[in-house]
């Protein structure tokens, strides 16, 4: 049992983390230059100046979710 735990933990690690490479790979290529982009131990995170403001009006940061759903397999 503890071997398929083991396994699944495996292979769960290794979506996560080429969803996150996509994420960052998406956000660096879509959002403006002046926000950045950070791998995190649980994600990405943006920052930049205006970044509240900007999820309301930027329909690149809005949509940026949706360009990632597009990458799944």
């Amino acid at each position: 049992m503890r071997g398929i735990l083991a396994r699944g933990h495996g292979l769960v690690a290794r979506r996560v983390a080429e969803l996150t490479d996509a994420l960052v790979e998406t956000a660096e290529a879509e959002l403006p230059p002046d926000l950045v982009v950070e791998r995190q131990a649980d994600g990405i995170a943006i920052g930049g100046r205006g970044l509240v403001r900007r999820l309301a009006f930027d329909p690149r940061l809005r949509g940026l979710t949706l360009l990632i759903k597009g990458t799944r397999r």
